[in-house]
């Protein structure tokens, strides 16, 4: 008898212990009605909007989100009902970047939960990456955010807000849950109406229905509208430092003294091959053209942009001696194409040596702004390389030698920028490799993201086709050459952003001058927080001068600044923060999220010195760890092959098309390729 009391209560005493564990357990696993969090999480909920469609028709359905941050070492869990797309889960995991990036917080010391709960049948597209994004921000912060304002928007790669269909029914959705705000991309002012077949000015309509529809251009405006207005240091001033203007001034009396000389042999040649003399004067005057901007620029103060400008006349120059020697016989196909492999051969070994230098065996950190510089020494090593290895056997056209001409000078640029990278001082800002790493997967994987985004806007095109091969060679390189792979992805990442920038607006001069003031601000942050960002203003100077003749480009290299900028304050980790509130009303919230390596938040100030240089030239709950996974949205979907939402914005795509691709063959398919960036 008492063995079997003593047995009974053993197997009670195991009963009562299991269930402790187990619900010791369970109550550590994300509850997302639970006020407060676990693990002193700050908890957010706010609407989005979204797109349904039933039955050939569409309308806005209002979409609730929660947000839940807490300690932890990077991870984005995403749970959606119904099922998502896996865009969304891209634009969940960039959203948690550009908020910790935004709240001055180190991305990997917080997990982040995100709660997306729709009646619509399908959840997907990345329209709610930016309203993810103010939501973590706010709980970074542990800031209150103004529960009466709704935003629709994508979250870039360099924190603009990108386009989204289904604005007019989102406002529908806006008016149904009683916002009087409404935050939509700028330039999206006119929108196409799924249910009504036509453009409508959202603005206006937004006025009958009791909504101000208000343009936002970066997270920092949206934020502002939602009750956190985060002060940034003065805009930087483009202006580069005199050891960097050194370097190009060796730069642009090499290229003038190279210029005549060429010249010469090209007008000499081309006396003896009549046949080619209207191709070779054509190929003159454009070198023409860029030599006397070259002239202009330097008179203006302007180094950089005038660097590339006089490269470009070398270009022109001597693809047209090539042409009248090849024509006559003095010269061979092979011969300019072996000179192009020995430069090449010289730039890869070059490139080589100064990876060995930042990145070799022995060392552990790396300094921000060598790495900014070598990266640019690793993008021009790659494109003159892609360049090469593209040429054919035989001569097809001009273009051909073109091409062999454009290798050869390209490959002579990574020489170039190796006489910078020496020259520039370092900033005493200095990441780990392992960081490096992470975050060079990071940005691959936007890019590719964002290249996929694309394609499902506008289907396959050769612009479209060249941004995701760009965003694959950066997966490609990832195992073998990380330093590449980062460079490649920054380009990739700048040339998707800037074809959906300038796609879906109607003044492309306007979108320029928003991602330059959005550039500056950045580089400004830069140079508060000891990190002076040459390379972005090189490239603020060349779309200056761009600028009103080229605004396409100008937005690339605008871009390109941007998230040049933007990105390596994300990998050194070293952004000035301070914040401010302002809102009317609050969210619910918990226990304020710490960690032991939060950065201190700072208060802006003024810096002693702020040189500035350099450089130009991506209903069944599931809980999904995004990271390996692509993200994006929180707008309900629809049919993939039908018009409209942010899956596949067909009706848009009709409309702005012709646009779309004129913007994409100035940016990526004309010739030349990059020859007005030294």
């Amino acid at each position: 008898m008492r063995d079997r009391t003593r047995y009974v209560l053993t197997v009670v005493l195991a009963i009562i212990v299991v269930s402790a564990v187990f619900t010791g357990f369970v109550s550590t696993l994300p509850s997302w009605g639970a006020e407060p969090f676990p693990c002193g999480g700050v908890v957010r909920e706010m609407h989005i909007l979204a797109v349904g469609e039933a039955n050939g028709k569409y309308f806005g359905v209002p979409t609730l989100l929660k947000v839940v941050v807490t300690p932890g070492d990077g991870e984005v869990y995403l749970s959606t009902e119904p099922l998502t797309e896996v865009d969304m889960q891209a634009s969940a995991r960039l959203a948690a970047l550009v908020a910790a990036y935004v709240a001055g917080k180190n991305y990997f010391d917080y997990d982040y939960f995100i709660s997306v709960v729709s009646n619509s049948t399908i959840v997907g597209g990345p329209s709610a990456g930016a309203a993810m994004t103010v939501a973590i921000v706010s709980a970074l912060l542990n800031k209150p955010i103004n529960e009466s304002v709704v935003e629709t928007g994508m979250i870039m790669p360099d924190g603009t807000i990108g386009p989204v269909g289904g604005i007019p029914e989102k406002l529908d959705a806006a008016a149904e849950v009683g916002a009087k705000v409404m935050l939509i991309p700028a330039g999206q002012r006119i929108a196409y109406s799924l249910s009504r077949h036509a453009y409508v000015d959202v603005v206006k309509l937004g006025e009958e229905k009791g909504v101000k529809v208000v343009e936002v251009s970066t997270i920092y405006d949206a934020l502002h509208w939602f009750g956190i207005d985060i002060p940034r240091p003065p805009k930087a001033k483009v202006k580069l430092p005199s050891e960097v203007i050194n370097v190009i001034k060796e730069w642009i009396n090499e290229s003038k003294e190279l210029y005549d000389q060429i010249k010469s042999r090209a007008e000499s040649e081309v006396l003896k091959a009549p046949q080619v003399s209207g191709v070779v004067k054509q190929y003159l005057e454009k070198a023409r053209q860029y030599y006397v901007n070259g002239w202009k620029d330097l008179k203006l103060g302007n180094y950089y942009s005038a660097a590339s400008d006089f490269f470009a006349s070398n270009i022109y120059a001597d693809t047209a001696y090539w042409v009248a020697a090849i024509a006559t016989g003095d010269e061979s196909y092979e011969a300019l194409v072996s000179r192009a492999k020995d430069e090449l051969t010289h730039a890869l070994n070059t490139y080589y040596s100064v990876r060995k230098d930042l990145l070799g065996s022995n060392v552990k950190d790396v300094d921000i702004a060598k790495l900014s510089v070598a990266v640019e020494i690793a993008s021009r090593a790659l494109d003159a390389n892609e360049t090469f290895n593209s040429l054919p056997q035989t001569v097809v056209s001009y273009d051909t030698i073109y091409d062999a001409v454009y290798a050869y000078w390209r490959a002579k640029t990574v020489m170039d920028w190796t006489k910078m990278y020496y020259a520039v001082p370092a900033s005493g800002i200095t990441v780990n490799t392992e960081s490096l790493r992470r975050h060079a997967s990071l940005l691959t994987y936007f890019a590719m993201t964002s290249a996929s985004y694309i394609e499902s806007l506008i289907g396959q095109q050769s612009a479209v086709t060249k941004v995701l091969e760009m965003a694959d060679k950066a997966k490609q390189l990832l195992d073998t050459d990380y330093l590449a792979a980062l460079a490649e992805a920054l380009r990739a990442s700048a040339y998707a952003s800037a074809m959906l920038n300038t796609a879906f607006t109607t003044d492309v001069g306007a979108t320029a001058d928003r991602l330059r003031d959005a550039a500056l601000e950045a580089a400004g942050e830069a140079v508060a927080s000891g990190f002076n960002p040459i390379v972005a203003l090189s490239y603020v100077e060349r779309g200056d001068t761009l600028r009103g003749i080229d605004d396409a480009s100008a937005v690339y290299f605008y871009d390109l600044a941007l998230i040049n900028t933007m990105w390596y304050l994300i990998i050194a980790g070293n952004k000035v923060h301070v914040v401010t509130t302002a809102p009317t009303s609050t969210t619910s919230t918990s226990t304020p999220v710490t960690s032991p390596s939060t950065q201190t938040t700072q208060t802006a100030t003024t810096p002693v010195s702020t040189t500035t240089t350099h450089q130009g030239s991506q209903s069944t709950t599931t809980l999904t760890n995004t990271g390996t996974q692509n993200t994006g949205s929180g707008t309900s979907s629809w049919a993939t092959n039908l018009p409209g939402g942010d899956v596949m914005i067909t009706a848009i795509a009709i409309g702005m098309g012709a646009l779309l691709g004129a913007i994409a063959g100035a940016l990526l398919s004309r010739k030349p390729r990059s020859e007005g960036q030294q």
